[in-house]
């Protein structure tokens, strides 16, 4: 049988005090700096990236969402962002 979105959602809500919470103190932003290279992004825009994708993450795993979504919910994020920037070469 599978889960729907109602029971999957019911599930994480009976199931909160059981997992533990991710916090920014879960997050090394030293490990991901490296990925960054090349961007030509000042110290405080890499360190802002790098904050909002872990939370984008998280969220995605607190929500209990399936990681076939992701790129749904990112590529809208990524063309929304692309509108108001030039293009990388």
């Amino acid at each position: 049988m599978r889960m729907d979105e109602g029971d999957r959602i019911s599930e994480l809500i009976r199931n909160q005090s059981e997992m533990p919470p991710a916090s920014m103190a879960d997050f090394n932003e030293a490990d991901y700096l490296p990925y960054l290279e090349g961007l030509e992004l000042t110290e405080a825009q890499a360190s802002e990236l790098l904050r909002i994708l872990w939370d984008m993450t998280r969220m995605c795993i607190e929500m209990d969402l399936p990681s076939e979504s992701w790129g749904q919910i990112t590529a809208t994020v990524f063309d929304a962002a692309a509108r108001d920037s030039s293009g990388v070469k």
